[in-house]
């Protein structure tokens, strides 16, 4: 079953969605894309047949995969210099929770001024960050909230 859904942004989902990245870049106006997978997917096949694909497609097309489980902001920071570095105009986010985590972070860092810190809650970061296992639980929750207060804002 394939669907897509939109709130705020499109998503894609279900089986071989995988071949539909190329449409969903044309459909998004993505002619320069960065991939972003993690340090461990990078080198599966699976991921190699979906990125052979795309490098046909997209000659100026970027990977940053320098990050594992439970990303830092300093993994956002190195993808947006890369991001910019390479004139992106979008992202692919490929994987699991890091990757999508790290993918999400990237495009909304991207044009920011600001540092990505300023946009959560202090005291989530400041207390809850201890008590959480997973950074990377915490900071979809923190980019999930920013999100929604945006579409608030825009709408």
């Amino acid at each position: 079953m394939k669907s897509n859904w939109n709130y705020p942004t499109t998503v894609w989902t279900g089986e071989d969605r995988s071949l539909d990245i190329i449409e969903a870049c044309s459909f998004s106006k993505i002619s320069t894309p960065l991939f972003v997978t993690d340090k461990d997917l990078i080198s599966l096949p699976m991921t190699s047949k979906v990125l052979n694909n795309l490098k046909n497609k997209f000659k100026n097309i970027k990977v940053f995969s320098n990050f594992s489980g439970n990303p830092l902001g300093k993994n956002i920071t190195e993808g947006v210099e890369l991001y910019n570095e390479n004139k992106c105009d979008g992202v692919i986010a490929f994987g699991g929770g890091s990757a999508l985590d790290v993918g999400k972070g990237i495009a909304f860092m991207n044009g920011q001024k600001r540092p990505m810190w300023d946009f959560e809650d202090i005291g989530i970061i400041g207390k809850e960050q201890k008590k959480v296992k997973s950074h990377q639980l915490l900071l979809f929750q923190q980019l999930q909230e920013l999100a929604l207060k945006l579409a608030e804002r825009l709408l």
